[in-house]
């Protein structure tokens, strides 16, 4: 079994892109299989460029890792064999 990996990183970049509270991530980068479930359970691949929701959750698949950018310029990198609830990130999105 492969160790699922958390990266926090730190990097300012502009964050024009998030407009309401609840959105509390753009994907910067996808790599294989990622999906993003939202919280009426509709799940999508995730995109670059696409925003994350704070209710949303991160799948990555065998193959998958994402890197989102934070709100206050944080960025998280979540690789293979993970389901994440971006919730549970969120304490990283503090200044």
């Amino acid at each position: 079994m492969r160790a699922a990996m958390l990266v926090v990183l730190s990097i300012v970049l502009p964050m024009s892109a998030f407009a309401a509270d609840n959105n509390v991530a753009k994907v910067l980068s996808v790599e294989g299989d990622v999906k993003i479930t939202t919280s009426s359970g509709t799940a999508h691949a995730a995109a670059l460029d696409g925003i994350v929701a704070r209710t949303d959750t991160i799948v990555t698949g065998d193959d998958g890792a994402v890197i989102l950018s934070l709100t206050n310029g944080h960025l998280v990198r979540i690789d293979e064999d993970l389901t994440l609830k971006v919730a549970d990130i969120v304490a990283l999105n503090a200044p």
